[in-house]
């Protein structure tokens, strides 16, 4: 058993094998600095009015000119045509005076109504507010940053290095 780790050990040491060594440390805080972010706020409200509109309504025909028009239709179409052509005429023409008369005595009639009529609108607010903290620190002569959502307390922190040989 013994063997076969030693034999191990000598191998990595005759190789090019590096080993990163791994440790925590102080670095000394240079400077804390607040980072802000704008916000924008939304706050919906409603304006309402009140307004006089033209509404436009249909009047449904009158069932006395519909059958008038069918007759005079109906005796201007007898006037043209022989046979069975004629009693096509005569029904052509009653259905054509039939919807003119329907047409005409059909309409539209206008009135004013006041309706409440709302729109939403927003007031935009925009504030700051604290995303992080930017710490400047020294370790070994060499300036560092960092981003935490925590404000470090006091002139120091711990670092984590990680050292591999160049080679």
């Amino acid at each position: 058993m013994k063997k076969p780790l030693i034999a191990l050990g000598s191998c990595l040491l005759m190789s090019n094998v590096t080993v990163a060594s791994s440790f925590s440390d102080t670095a000394r805080i240079i400077s804390v600095k607040e980072i802000f972010r704008t916000e924008t706020i939304r706050k919906p409200y409603q304006i309402c009015e009140e307004k006089m509109v033209i509404v436009e309504e249909r009047t449904d025909s009158d069932p006395v000119s519909t059958i008038a028009g069918a007759i005079v239709g109906g005796v201007v179409g007898n006037q043209f045509g022989k046979g069975s052509g004629n009693v096509a005429m005569t029904a052509a023409g009653a259905a054509l005076g039939g919807a003119i008369g329907a047409e005409s005595s059909s309409g539209t009639t206008s009135s004013a109504r006041t309706i409440n009529q709302c729109r939403t609108e927003y007031n935009v607010e925009h504030r700051n507010v604290l995303d992080h903290y930017q710490v400047t620190y020294d370790y070994n002569g060499q300036l560092q940053t960092w981003k935490t959502a925590k404000k470090p307390s006091g002139d120091t922190l711990r670092v984590y290095v990680n050292v591999t040989p160049n080679g």
